[in-house]
């Protein structure tokens, strides 16, 4: 079996937050719903954040990970921080056939001195 070369990419519908609370309470259902179709059908994932995610996926690839999906922009790290959080409580709880690889809660790594930043995951 020929095994594709590793990647990462920006998802075709990467939601972007707006500057309202609501909002990202209105993205992050859907969101959930696009990690979920991910996170089914993979033999591990890890949910994280960056202000550069090339530069990340640099860092992972060599590490087993075969692709790098950005599901959403934020436009602050506080923002992107929740989210990140959210997702991965979220993920734990869900019963997937494989448990995640994230074992901080989320959101230690964000930057506050960027103006966008992105929440990805990364599948084996």
């Amino acid at each position: 079996m020929v095994v594709p070369r590793a990647f990462a990419h920006r998802s075709r519908h990467v939601h972007r937050a707006q500057h309202s609370p609501q909002a990202r309470q209105q993205a992050v259902p859907a969101l959930k719903q696009k990690l979920g179709g991910y996170l089914g059908c993979w033999s591990g994932y890890y949910i994280g954040s960056s202000s550069n995610y090339s530069n990340r996926w640099e860092r992972h690839r060599g590490n087993g990970w075969r692709k790098m999906v950005v599901l959403y922009e934020a436009w602050s790290a506080g923002i992107a921080a929740d989210i990140e959080r959210e997702l991965i409580t979220w993920s734990r709880g869900t019963g997937f056939r494989v448990e995640g690889e994230n074992r901080a809660r989320g959101g230690e790594g964000i930057l506050g001195d960027r103006s966008r930043h992105h929440i990805y995951v990364l599948v084996r």
